[in-house]
């Protein structure tokens, strides 16, 4: 009733600030926030500079990437990739997790180039992350080019001695790079 009420409000006065936030404050408490941006959204265009205005459009802006990242992430787990992607992607403002989850998916459809591009933006928000910079490793040995990930590995290890996965990547390299020395060696040898 509150809503219909504030609602009803609004539509005699509409430069009145608190019905905009109240409206936007009960969707967003319902989780409907399409319909809590639309007011919010309202009250940003009529007082730009209104601190509470601000606060409150911040607010339902995270709440509701975050309940879209929720979606992306399950479907992700429940091995519909293309609909994570389009989930992901909805996101308002992406930052660091959105841009992880993002190289996740593309990691697991064997979309490489895609995958080291959403990694490398994942890193220029959190330039040491252990993590990121592991999986982005991964992805350029996947790939085929272990000349961009054994820097990676290195850099890792060198705050971090004890990164397992870091090791193991680093070792498939060194013996990927001697078995390629010792072929090279073969077919001069042969010739």
């Amino acid at each position: 009733n509150a809503l219909k009420y504030y609602q009803k409000a609004l539509s005699l006065n509409p430069n009145d600030k608190s019905l905009y936030l109240n409206i936007a404050q009960i969707y967003n408490s319902k989780n409907n926030f399409t319909e809590a941006a639309k007011y919010s959204k309202e009250a940003m265009i009529r007082f730009p500079d209104d601190k509470q205005v601000k606060t409150l459009n911040s607010e339902i802006n995270s709440r509701q990437a975050g309940a879209i990242y929720e979606e992306a992430t399950k479907l992700r787990d429940s091995g519909k990739y293309t609909e994570a992607l389009a989930a992901y992607n909805k996101i308002p403002n992406q930052g660091y997790e959105t841009y992880v989850g993002i190289a996740g998916v593309y990691q697991l459809l064997k979309d490489y180039p895609h995958a080291i591009e959403y990694y490398k933006k994942a890193l220029t928000l959190k330039p040491y992350d252990e993590e990121v910079s592991v999986a982005l490793a991964g992805v350029y040995i996947y790939d085929n080019n272990n000349k961009e990930a054994e820097p990676l590995l290195k850099n890792v290890l060198a705050k971090n001695p004890n990164n397992t996965q870091a090791k193991e990547f680093l070792a498939y390299i060194n013996k990927n790079n001697a078995e390629t020395i010792i072929q090279t060696a073969d077919q001069k040898s042969v010739v």
